[in-house]
């Protein structure tokens, strides 16, 4: 009879080699994540605090009083549906191939931050590029560049998601889900605030 049927605790060699056979992935151990701190939680959210902030605005505000400075009144439902068609549609497309591919890549950055690093990159310039677009400015300019910033948001956001579980540990995974959707709120109730006065001015 095993010292396990016995009701007996097992060696403290048995129980390592039982953690390894169970932790083990791909032919290497996966080691056990940390304990993470709430500020550490709440600097993993801070990214989506700010992308909150910008797709709110821009898509309760400044992208319609662009594109009404633009076409004019007459077409601007068309325009303002074609636009944030096609970007949804860049989301909604190359999220799935972002994350998959990110899954599965290799380097000295780990998978997940060379996207987010040159995905935030590329959305901050064409995100501020996109920005200057009033009258007398092309619609079709102000459609590729701000098609160019979702992009940007795609390559860093689709890592991005697939990052808590990385480095979050399961016990700790409600705690840090609710501070992300915590800073969700308040980024897209933030971009409400401030979209106007980036719009139209005080």
């Amino acid at each position: 009879m095993s010292a396990q049927d016995a009701g007996q605790p097992l060696p403290v060699d048995m129980k390592k080699l039982l953690l390894e056979n169970m932790t083990r992935e791909n032919g290497s151990v996966k080691q056990p994540l940390p304990k993470r701190s709430i500020f550490y939680q709440i600097c993993l959210s801070s990214y989506w605090f700010g992308l909150s902030v910008i797709t709110a605005s821009f898509g309760s505000v400044i992208w319609p009083s662009q594109v009404l400075s633009i076409v004019g009144n007459s077409s601007k439902d068309f325009y303002m549906g074609l636009l944030a068609c096609l970007t949804s549609l860049v989301l909604f497309v190359l999220s799935p191939f972002v994350g998959m591919i990110s899954d599965h890549w290799k380097g000295s950055l780990g998978r997940r931050r060379p996207f987010m690093i040159v995905g935030t990159v590329i959305t901050a310039v064409f995100f501020m590029a996109s920005s200057f677009h009033t009258t007398g400015s092309s619609f079709w300019v102000l459609l590729g560049t701000s098609v160019a910033w979702m992009f940007g948001v795609v390559l860093s956001n689709a890592p991005f998601v697939a990052l808590m579980p990385d480095v979050i540990s399961e016990e700790q995974r409600g705690t840090a889900s609710s501070i992300l959707a915590f800073t969700v709120v308040l980024g897209g109730l933030s971009g409400f605030f401030v979209a106007p006065f980036l719009a139209y001015g005080p």
